[in-house]
């Protein structure tokens, strides 16, 4: 036989009900709560940091005056050409000082088919010829001192341009400025023509140069 059912309700039931109940009740209290805080609270405004609420502007930047626009570019002049005739005799005078120093020796004399040295300017950095018969010099530039010349005790010093191989054999000699008494240039190259010279070296290495060798004559 089937055991007949209990109308009492369980705790089960009993819990269910009780806390529907509860939460109606908590829920309209909370409401209430809200309401009467909202309603007892005053209001608040709050205002943008470095603002002041009572005026607040907006300023435009002022406007800087705009540069002037450039000028055209202007367009270069047309070239003209010249009709001018040029002389066939206008031309640059013998005495014109170009430079001064090594680079304004004259030209090396020509060249034989048989030899062609390219001679150099001699520079310091080369090592200087030198004179191997000093005796000789000395006895030809008192044979050739002009008599009228050392009589009136005029002297001076005469700059003569040698041209010297690699062997040391002087290949051309010419008076670097024409002085004032002929006879005096005349005289150094006569003492040019017995000089026995040692030849250049640059870097060790024997080269063709063309120097400047003075030759004073000093009355006594």
């Amino acid at each position: 036989m089937a055991r007949p059912r209990s109308s009492l309700p369980t705790a089960n039931e009993r819990l269910k009900r009780s806390s529907e109940a509860w939460f109606w009740r908590g829920l309209v209290l909370a409401v209430l709560i809200h309401v009467g805080v909202f309603s007892l609270v005053p209001a608040t405004t709050a205002a943008a940091a470095g603002e002041d609420p009572a005026e607040t502007s907006l300023m435009a930047p002022p406007m800087a005056p705009l540069p002037p626009p450039p000028a055209d570019i202007v367009r270069p002049a047309a070239p003209k050409v010249s009709d001018a005739v040029i002389d066939d005799h206008v031309t640059i005078t013998t005495n014109t000082d170009w430079e001064t120093g090594a680079s304004a020796l004259p030209p090396p004399p020509p060249s034989t088919p048989t030899q062609e040295p390219r001679y150099e300017a001699f520079v310091p950095s080369m090592t200087a010829p030198r004179i191997l018969n000093r005796d000789e010099v000395e006895a030809a530039m008192r044979q050739h001192y002009p008599p009228i010349l050392r009589q009136a005790a005029i002297g001076g010093t005469v700059d003569v341009l040698i041209w010297l191989d690699e062997q040391g054999v002087v290949q051309q000699a010419r008076v670097a400025e024409e002085g004032p008494y002929p006879a005096l240039d005349a005289a150094a190259l006569l003492v040019v023509e017995v000089m026995r010279l040692s030849p250049a070296l640059n870097r060790d290495r024997a080269v063709p140069v063309v120097v400047r060798v003075p030759v004073v004559f000093t009355a006594r």
